[in-house]
């Protein structure tokens, strides 16, 4: 289960823009410590940050996070996490490893502690909005099976697109914001506060650009398809010939648009965000779809067309078996991508505010 005798960060690497992955396959595989945040007892109880660290189910994630927190007091996790960010040249591989349930939450805010937004929910609550009939109808759509969505978070969870929509009024609401929203409520504890807080961040934030994912053209999520499908051609031309045929719609726009909590199991979609913090959406997105069709390769090569509808067709109906942990591996190794990449992208594109964003990368 990985090298122990070697510090994570100690191995070299290949390149500035794409690093060898400082652990082994096996030691991603099953993911993080403990992170099945369905069908639980006493969902609330459980599911909030406690002081006890769950049994692992990645015992080298599990031996690396207890060799870093000798010493700190685990009650007060943000100021651990933001000390070990401070501290910890490896940090972000041992946040791609998988945190214990209980910090996750602090480090994906320290992670994102350079993009910290000043907007006051508060204030944003405070302005009169006009509830759209979309966003009503979503809400109650979202994660309806889960503990937390048949108690009180369909309130939070409007409340909380309610302050996105008047923080930023020229973006309004989109779909595929409720399932973002709804994640970081389930990461964060039922926190809105840090949910809204950390939702804004990545509106904006340089390294993740989300309001252009879902703002008018919505330019970031045709940007990421582009650049899917170019890496896609180079690393497995017969394959690019056969998802070209595919409508984008059918899976690729789904996991865009929702960053994955629309089509995955919200477990593994917990591991899946630990890399978009580490990585940023505009990198990590398409990275860890490039991973997914690798390990989807083989299936998707016997599929129809109607098959990737129905595969993506939602978490709760969809036999995916897709291992996070496998997908972080592949991404990090064999698919990710540089910053000239992006760049020289946007630049054969139309010019508008995010291409020019994405050309300072």
């Amino acid at each position: 289960m990985g090298n122990k005798s070697m510090c994570l960060a100690e191995q070299k690497v290949n390149h500035k823009d794409s690093p060898d992955p400082k652990w082994k396959r096996s030691d991603l595989v099953q993911g993080s410590q403990i992170q099945t945040i369905d069908d639980k007892e006493n969902f609330f109880k459980l599911f909030k940050c406690g002081d006890q660290i769950p049994q692992a189910k990645n015992q080298f994630s599990a031996d690396q996070w207890a060799k870093v927190l000798i010493g700190h007091n685990q009650k007060e996790p943000d100021m651990v996490m933001l000390t070990l960010q401070v501290t910890e040249p490896n940090f972000d591989e041992l946040v791609l490893l998988g945190p214990p349930k209980h910090l996750r939450w602090s480090c994906w805010k320290a992670l994102e502690l350079k993009n910290k937004s000043q907007i006051s929910y508060e204030n944003a609550l405070e302005v009169e909005f006009s509830d759209e009939p979309c966003m009503l109808r979503d809400i109650h759509r979202t994660l309806s099976t889960h503990p937390l969505f048949s108690e009180c978070g369909p309130m939070q969870l409007g409340r909380i697109l309610k302050a996105v929509c008047n923080s930023y009024p020229t973006l309004g609401y989109c779909q595929g914001m409720n399932f973002v929203a709804a994640m970081l409520l389930l990461a964060s504890g039922c926190d809105e506060f840090s949910a809204f807080r950390m939702l804004a961040q990545l509106i904006k934030g340089e390294e993740h650009l989300l309001y252009f994912n879902y703002c008018d053209g919505m330019p970031l999520h045709f940007f990421l398809i582009k650049l899917v499908h170019s890496k896609a051609r180079h690393r497995w031309p017969e394959l690019s010939k056969k998802i070209a045929t595919i409508p984008d719609s059918f899976w690729i726009s789904k996991m865009i648009i929702s960053l994955f909590t629309y089509t995955f199991q919200l477990d593994q979609c917990l591991r899946a965000w630990d890399y978009l913090m580490c990585r940023g959406i505009i990198r990590g997105l398409p990275e860890l779809i490039l991973g997914i069709i690798e390990v989807l390769h083989d299936d998707i090569m016997k599929w129809e067309t109607e098959d990737f509808g129905l595969k993506f067709s939602g978490y709760e109906n969809n036999d995916l078996k897709v291992d996070f942990g496998e997908v972080i591996f592949l991404a990090r190794t064999n698919n990710s991508i540089r910053r000239s990449e992006i760049s020289n992208l946007a630049r054969r594109m139309k010019s508008n505010q995010l291409i020019d964003l994405l050309q300072k990368c």
